[in-house]
């Protein structure tokens, strides 16, 4: 049974598909930068294993008027070791009545297998045949020209050079659509983007890789030890969870419990999260 959530914002169709779990170990991995001592305290507070998390990977489908908008793709389940774990993106689609004909465009944040190895089959045929392709120009040339043999590096650069022809390559802080804006949140790759939608006054916050856990709205100097840009990744959630407050937006987290939505509020010096669900 595939994690599926549904919801509308302003008029938005929102529906959230869990493509799979990924565990990560030990705990202390996502929170570089916190002390022992504090690491203790917070997973104590948070009711938290320090022994690995086993986040969820919340792809959203955003339907409005004749378009279908995925926000990220998932991985296809095929990096080895998770296969049993990930790739449910395309059975949520079929349960809910979507075909991979119908989506029009897919928003790829950044270059990590999690979000866009499921944009293309083995030989690099687009998975989804009528879709635009969205991408921050120099996060795609950053992914394709990386000469890593690491088995997901190559079928990365294989699959993001077999969407060209449907790619279309913007600037970080793009307008793509109307109502449909990115947001420039560099560190945890180098050209990593946020996505915002408006509807009615209402915005909807996909931060996706800025932050993984909820944790991080109350240390947000805390982040994960594969961050290419430590000093970013800190300015980036900075500026997230400032702009999540200030304009009171449902966020969408993609690595947050499963479905991922909720707000943060400035306390004080922190943001605190509570959970829309």
């Amino acid at each position: 049974m595939v994690d599926i959530y549904t919801f509308t914002h302003g008029t938005l169709k929102c529906t959230v598909i869990n493509d799979g779990n990924i565990m990560n170990r030990p705990t202390s991995i996502f929170f570089e930068g916190a002390s022992p001592d504090e690491l203790v305290v917070a997973l104590a507070e948070h009711d938290l294993p320090d022994d690995g998390l086993n986040l969820p990977t919340n792809i959203m489908l955003v339907e409005r008027d004749d378009q279908k908008i995925l926000v990220d793709c998932g991985s296809d389940g095929e990096v080895a070791g998770y296969e049993a774990e990930l790739g449910f993106l395309f059975a949520g689609l079929d349960e809910i009545g979507v075909s991979v004909d119908e989506i029009t465009h897919v928003i790829l944040t950044h270059g990590h297998f999690d979000h866009v190895l499921a944009c293309a089959d083995d030989d690099g045929t687009p998975k989804f045949p009528n879709a635009t392709y969205i991408m921050a120009k120099d996060e795609w040339h950053y992914w394709v020209e990386n000469r890593s043999q690491a088995p997901h590096n190559i079928a990365m650069r294989m699959k993001l050079q077999g969407i060209k022809d449907q790619l279309q390559l913007v600037d970080p802080d793009a307008d793509i659509l109307d109502g449909v804006r990115l947001m420039a949140t560099p560190g945890h790759t180098l050209h990593h983007i946020a996505v915002i939608f408006e509807s009615n006054g209402e915005i909807l916050l996909c931060p996706i890789d800025v932050m993984d856990h909820p944790l991080q709205g109350q240390h947000p100097t805390w982040g994960a030890n594969w961050d290419l840009d430590r000093e970013q990744s800190i300015a980036s959630r900075y500026k997230i969870l400032q702009h999540a407050a200030d304009t009171n937006a449902l966020v969408h987290a993609f690595h947050f419990p499963f479905p991922g939505l909720g707000r943060f509020t400035k306390d004080g010096a922190i943001w605190q999260w509570t959970s829309a669900t």
